[in-house]
């Protein structure tokens, strides 16, 4: 995991590299109210993996070094997420 985001309601976004290793192809996920589980919102070797950021409920990145955002809403519907219990 590159970088990690948290709403103040318990929504999760965070951008990942593509397992087993970092080879520069990285995924940004979210989990919230929306939907069960993790969500793919972006995914390519243009991510910046550093760039997640959050403003009330949108989260942004930069792909390619254009400007993305995603709406998340509400606490995450899945309790576990590779180890992390959200409460």
């Amino acid at each position: 995991m590159t970088d990690l985001e948290l709403t103040s309601e318990g929504a999760i976004a965070w951008i990942v590299s593509r397992p087993p290793n970092d080879d520069g192809y990285f995924y940004v996920q979210k989990a919230d109210a929306t939907a069960p589980g993790k969500v793919v919102l972006d995914e390519g070797p243009a991510i910046d993996p550093r760039s997640l950021a959050i403003s009330g409920n949108r989260i942004y990145w930069t792909n390619n070094n254009e400007p993305r955002s995603a709406l998340v809403q509400g606490k995450a519907r899945e309790p576990r997420l590779r180890g992390v219990v959200l409460r």
